[in-house]
């Protein structure tokens, strides 16, 4: 396992970092039984993934519940990351929301804290204000948002450092690589990046539209308004199948390995159900790709990254990532 330092921190995290929201058992993601989540969590661990992400809203808290079982006598083997959605992320409701999930993960510290999204209904300043009170009295060691653009990013940092950026990445959907990737090594944030299969895509399991679950649709450019999109992502897969079976990989291992070696990068979340999906991560993240590898997979998805646009919210058509 490769590890990487998170800048203007003393925090050490793995490249690989372990998903947790289908520890939350809900609509999304299916049924998931606790134990399962715990046993994949010990084997992560094991293995010597050091980060591991969840959040209060997967579940209504039901994965930070799952994981504080699971990091009973390991809590100081992993850097936990977690985050507040929080509508209205005022001072005061900001730091009642860290106390929230230190008492459902069973902790007093919490290693990186995000703000999920960016709440716009509360000045920036005031959203700070109760992070850096957070960090200042040791309940926080890093400063996170996620899904925050470069109108935001720029915004939030005039009143205070963030550590970390997470955002949805992957081959596919590179939106990041116009302007926010960018603005994060300028200002040293490092970016967390989830979705690295694509809602799975990027496994090669699906050839049409037609054979992707309901449940993981959810993203703009599957939806039936942009199925003018269709035949080129499914172009863009096939030419990506085609790379990873010249180096003898499954093409999921590449999609993983891609963004691990992007510049800015610091970790790649992948979510596992079960110790054989983690261990399929795992492969992935040994996997070393050559320049002439990367080149070939940027040429292979540049003209799916300029039809998608700047759109970094994977989620909205209209972004609520400015």
């Amino acid at each position: 396992m490769n590890y990487m330092k998170i800048k203007n921190t003393d925090i050490t995290v793995s490249k690989m970092a372990l998903g947790t929201w289908v520890f939350s058992n809900d609509a999304t993601w299916g049924s998931q039984e606790d134990e399962l989540s715990i046993k994949t969590t010990h084997a992560a661990i094991d293995a010597g993934i050091t980060l591991i992400d969840t959040a209060a809203m997967y579940g209504s808290g039901r994965s930070e519940i799952v994981l504080g079982k699971a990091l009973k006598g390991r809590r100081d083997k992993v850097v936990v990351a977690t985050k507040t959605a929080d509508a209205n992320p005022t001072k005061d409701t900001v730091i009642k929301a860290c106390e929230d999930s230190l008492r459902r993960l069973d902790t007093d510290y919490i290693d990186i804290y995000q703000i999920h999204w960016p709440r716009r209904t509360v000045p920036f300043s005031e959203t700070m204000e109760g992070l850096l009170k957070l960090y200042k009295d040791g309940k926080i060691r890093a400063i996170g948002v996620s899904n925050f653009g470069i109108q935001d990013l720029n915004e939030i940092t005039k009143f205070g450092p963030v550590h970390t950026n997470q955002m949805a990445y992957n081959l596919l959907f590179r939106a990041i690589d116009h302007e926010i990737r960018p603005l994060c090594i300028e200002k040293e944030i490092g970016i967390l990046c989830y979705s690295p299969l694509a809602q799975g895509l990027c496994t090669g399991k699906y050839s049409s539209i037609d054979q992707i679950p309901d449940r993981l649709k959810r993203v703009w450019y599957l939806s039936d308004e942009f199925k003018h999109l269709h035949p080129y992502i499914f172009q863009t897969i096939n030419c990506i199948k085609n790379i990873a079976k010249s180096i003898n990989q499954p093409l999921s291992a590449v999609a993983i390995a891609y963004d691990m070696h992007r510049e800015g990068i610091v970790s790649v979340l992948a979510g596992a159900r079960n110790t054989e999906q983690l261990k399929q991560n795992i492969s992935a993240a040994e996997l070393k790709l050559n320049k002439g590898i990367m080149d070939n997979l940027d040429e292979c998805t540049d003209e799916l990254f300029n039809l998608m646009g700047y759109n970094a919210d994977m989620w909205r058509v209209e972004s609520t990532i400015k």
